[in-house]
C-alpha cells in the first residue's frame, strides 16, 4: 500500500512539472524571444493583451517587439511568425475561418538578425515567406 501511494505522489509531481514546463516552453520562442499570453499580460499590467518581447531574462519587458493583441504565434530555429489583431477588432481565436483577414496583421521576426517584417497583410505575408525562404512546415494551423 505504501509503495502505491509513493508511486502515485511521484506520478502526480511529474505530471505537474510537465504541465509547468510545457507552459514555459510554449512561451519561450528561442534566442531570448518570449511570448506573453493575454491572461498573463492582464495579470501583470499589460491591458492591451498578448505581446512578443526580447529579453535576456524572462518577464523583463524593456524590448517589446510586437505590442498588443497577438493572437497566434509559431516558431522554429530561425523565424517567429505572429498574427496580431487590429485594434478595432476583438476576437478570441485567430484561427477561425470566419474572421476577415483585413483585420489581421502578420509579422515575421528573423531571430538571427532581429529584423521584423510587419505589419503585413495576408498577401504581403505570403510573398515575404517566399522571399525569406521560410520552410513550408512552419505554417499556422487553420481549422
Amino acid at each position: 500500500m505504501k509503495n502505491w501511494i509513493i508511486t502515485a505522489v511521484i506520478l502526480f509531481l511529474l505530471f505537474f512539472l510537465y504541465l509547468i514546463w510545457g507552459e514555459f516552453n510554449e512561451q519561450d520562442l528561442g534566442d531570448n524571444y518570449y511570448y506573453l499570453p493575454k491572461y498573463e499580460a492582464l495579470d501583470i499590467g499589460f491591458p492591451d493583451g498578448a505581446i512578443i518581447y526580447k529579453s535576456v531574462q524572462r518577464n523583463v519587458f524593456s524590448d517589446v517587439k510586437i505590442q498588443k493583441n497577438v493572437v497566434c504565434v509559431i516558431k522554429n530555429k530561425e523565424f517567429i511568425i505572429a498574427i496580431r489583431e487590429d485594434d478595432s477588432l476583438n476576437i478570441n481565436n485567430a484561427n477561425s475561418k470566419s474572421i476577415d483577414s483585413s483585420y489581421l496583421h502578420y509579422y515575421i521576426i528573423v531571430k538571427k538578425t532581429d529584423v521584423i517584417y510587419g505589419p503585413l497583410s495576408r498577401n504581403e505575408y505570403l510573398k515575404k515567406r517566399k522571399v525569406l525562404k521560410i520552410p513550408d512546415n512552419l505554417k499556422f494551423k487553420y481549422k
